[in-house]
């Protein structure tokens, strides 16, 4: 998130936001300093066929404060935990962030001379005062290696910063995972992001919160995993 202020921008909804019949809502933050949106709703429904995305809608390539260092053997990007070497042990970028209150996009991977790096994954702050139903998916992947640009790295995963009164709904996936480097390339992979969840009451019959980090290919490695927090919140 940008220093000043402490988000990009305020998005407030007096009612209940239903994302639904396939809809998507895509959610990016600043290339350059992370600047994101802030999310204020009554109440959240996110259908099984529908979801909120901020994949590769983070920092830019060899942008953030957990970049990739760029070279001929590029590092990939840290977030959630550091980014993996590249394979002449170029070094990877380092964890940054609170994992209690992920308020960060994820990072961009190193840069291959001209070739970039891929896309952190973004931010997505939600405030709910009642209800988030999740049926569907809130992702803030990082984006892999770009084809065009497969011998860079790639991008950190994003953050997801959620609290609200109550969940639920069935089967709603959580997911900002690191971007691989590309299947035959040199470059580190990418860590995964962070995912803060915090909830007074919890009547969902299951979520799936992921952060994996980035594989790395070739003599490189890979980044490490992000991390998940679940907290509880005054009744």
């Amino acid at each position: 998130n940008a220093a000043t202020p402490a988000y990009g921008a305020s998005v407030g909804v007096t009612g209940t936001m239903s994302v639904a019949n396939a809809a998507v809502v895509a959610v990016m933050s600043h290339p350059t300093n992370g600047g994101s949106a802030y999310f204020r709703m009554a109440n959240l429904s996110v259908d099984a066929t529908s979801r909120i995305q901020a994949d590769g809608g983070g920092f830019d390539s060899a942008r953030g404060p957990g970049k990739g260092t760029s070279s001929s053997r590029p590092g990939g990007a840290g977030h959630g935990g550091t980014g993996g070497r590249g394979s002449d042990g170029t070094a990877g970028g380092v964890a940054y962030g609170v994992s209690n209150a992920p308020v960060d996009a994820g990072s961009g991977g190193g840069n291959y001379l001209s070739s970039w790096g891929g896309r952190g994954g973004g931010l997505i702050r939600l405030n709910i005062e009642g209800n988030l139903q999740l049926d569907g998916r809130i992702s803030a992947d990082g984006e892999p290696t770009r084809p065009e640009s497969s011998s860079s790295a790639g991008g950190s995963g994003g953050g997801i910063y959620v609290a609200g009164r109550t969940f639920s709904g069935s089967a709603g996936v959580l997911r900002a995972a690191g971007g691989s480097a590309y299947s035959t390339n040199y470059a580190g992979a990418s860590a995964g992001g962070r995912i803060a969840l915090w909830r007074a009451f919890d009547t969902a019959s299951g979520f799936n919160a992921t952060v994996s980090n980035g594989v790395g290919w070739t003599f490189a490695t890979n980044g490490w995993p992000g991390t998940i927090v679940i907290g509880g919140l005054p009744g």
